[in-house]
């Protein structure tokens, strides 16, 4: 799977799981990024125990985009050494 492949699969995951399509994708390029960096454990796999833990602990997922941490930038994709 190429990274991209890989990113529209998270992001399509996370959107289902009731994820914003804003924080699908700073959460699927996150998981995606790590893997390319050598930190398999947090890749996709990372996914479902944000799913999970979200669910356990109430949260709502697109509250996130309500809350102050909404104005965070996101860097662009870090180089692959």
């Amino acid at each position: 799977m190429s990274a991209d492949e890989g990113r529209l699969l998270a992001e399509r995951v996370l959107r289902t799981a009731g994820y914003s399509e804003r924080e699908a994708w700073i959460i699927g390029d996150h998981v995606i990024e790590a893997a390319l960096c050598g930190y398999e454990y947090s890749g996709l796999p990372k996914i479902l125990n944000v799913i999970e833990k979200a669910k356990a602990s109430g949260f709502v997922a697109s509250e996130l985009a309500k809350s102050d941490n909404a104005n965070v930038s996101v860097a662009p994709s870090s180089p692959v050494l």
